[in-house]
């Protein structure tokens, strides 16, 4: 048994009803080549694959020594009654219904007294879809990803098996539903109060470095980002209990064109098509002129080699968004700018700063915090941090096949922050890149035009770009 790390502990009590800090994937799966597709015999599937996974089977109970942080703990046996579900669609209306199901699924919290996932299989006859769930305190999203392709019909991936996965967390898990005891807990609290110091030591120390970079004027400062205030946008607010969730796709061949006539990433890509999108969407649907860039946070990877130390191992950059340019280039080459003055702030100052500041605030005092910040909307006055989260989740080239049959897309969704009520995530998978776009529809309207803008922009870029020789 071992407690929580910082990080880990911080995002579990974080989460709130207006809040709720899981990540998902949808997954489409087509009756192709067995031709003999059935929802009922993937659910029995995912049962075993969840069976036999380690990680579904950790829970999180709370320390006997109050204030500290939790433990995780092995449920022996898993109720699969309270984590596996199927819905026949065949003779409802199929596809049509389930946008408005899996935003309510997406918006409801996932129980705390049991391993916090879910997994939902929606059977449309022609076609079966699967929603995962999984809480952000076990996984984040490159882990859940590769746990989710470990449960598929695929050999030679570079994705984790579940073998793999098992081993990987084989330090996290103990004897079935054992509890810490006050002595097992008041062992480790000296530990624990060392850490915590260690942490907010380590926190103080690299904010205080990175406010003299930005007072010095040095190389790698983003002073518009740094001063925590994103501009208050018409979608802006404090989180309601609802969320709607949207896909959709783009040929992969297009973003890379544009990115190696551009000499730029592919996040850069992005990051220059989401805002010039943003920009023509809140023109459109909010009749809003952009007047300060707006703030994206882009969720980073930590994790290194065999790391365990934590379920999360992600720091997060914030980039300031360019808006009023007069061409696509120009955009391109301030999207490039600005993020590469946030990579370099993020490698100097983000992974510590994240973990460290995590691990300082760790409590179960966040938990009703989080109950009066949401009770009260207290971002509805206050200007965000930022103003949406856009992150970029690996995916796989190879081909993916459940029970036999091809899996034709992956869509991820992220989770929303208080202030943000939007989140753009997006994969590769195969010859297409998959966007889904979470969002809480009592602040952001029509969040299907931001879409068809992104690909409306997306063509103008690439169109630039086609008479070059590849």
């Amino acid at each position: 048994m071992s407690q929580l790390a910082g990080i880990d502990t911080a995002i579990w009590y974080l989460d709130s009803k207006n809040q709720p800090l899981h990540i998902s994937a949808l997954v489409k799966v087509a009756p192709y080549p067995k031709g003999d597709l059935d929802g009922q015999s993937i659910l029995e599937h995912l049962r075993l694959a969840a069976s036999s996974s380690a990680m579904l089977h950790l829970t999180v109970v709370d320390s006997p020594i109050p204030l500290s942080m939790p433990y995780w703990s092995k449920v022996g046996e898993l109720d699969f009654d309270q984590h596996l579900f199927i819905y026949d669609l065949r003779s409802l209306g199929g596809s049509s219904q389930i946008r408005s199901m899996i935003g309510e699924i997406l918006a409801e919290p996932l129980r705390r007294d049991i391993p916090p996932w879910e997994i939902h299989v929606f059977d449309l006859g022609d076609e079966v879809q699967i929603l995962s769930k999984i809480h952000h305190a076990l996984l984040d999203g490159a882990g859940g990803l590769s746990l989710l392709f470990s449960f598929m019909d695929q050999e030679g991936s570079e994705t984790l098996s579940l073998q793999s996965f098992n081993g990987r967390n084989k330090d996290t898990t103990s004897e079935s539903g054992s509890k810490p005891n006050l002595l097992r807990a008041l062992l480790d609290l000296p530990q624990e109060a060392v850490a915590r110091l260690e942490s907010a030591s380590a926190f103080q120390d690299t904010l205080s470095q990175l406010v003299a970079a930005v007072a010095g004027g040095k190389e790698g400062s983003l002073p518009e980002v740094l001063n925590f205030g994103a501009p208050k946008l018409p979608f802006s607010g404090a989180l309601r209990s609802t969320r709607d969730a949207y896909a959709f796709s783009v040929e992969t061949s297009r973003l890379r064109k544009v990115a190696r006539y551009s000499q730029a990433t592919l996040n850069d890509v992005v990051l220059a098509v989401t805002s010039l999108a943003l920009e023509r969407y809140l023109e459109s649907v909010y009749a809003y002129e952009i007047v300060s860039s707006p703030v994206v946070l882009m969720p980073i990877s930590t994790r290194r080699g065999g790391n365990i130390s934590a379920h999360n191992q992600v720091a997060g950059q914030l980039v300031a968004l360019p808006y009023g340019r007069e061409s696509l280039s120009e955009t391109i080459l301030a999207v490039k700018e600005e993020a590469g003055r946030a990579k370099r702030l993020h490698s100097r100052f983000g992974p510590k700063m994240l973990e460290s500041f995590a691990s300082s605030i760790a409590s179960p005092l966040l938990s009703p915090f989080m109950r009066v910040v949401g009770e009260a909307r207290v971002f509805d006055r206050l200007d965000p941090v930022f103003n949406l989260i856009v992150s970029n989740v690996s995916g796989t080239t190879d081909e993916l096949y459940l029970e036999g049959n091809l899996v034709e897309s992956v869509v991820p969704f992220g989770p929303l922050a208080e202030g943000a009520p939007l989140n753009i995530t997006f994969l590769s998978y195969l010859d297409l890149t998959h966007f889904g776009v979470t969002s809480c529809p009592d602040l952001v309207k029509d969040p299907d035009l931001l879409g068809e803008m992104f690909c409306e922009v997306l063509g103008n870029f690439h169109d630039e770009y086609l008479g070059k020789s590849d």
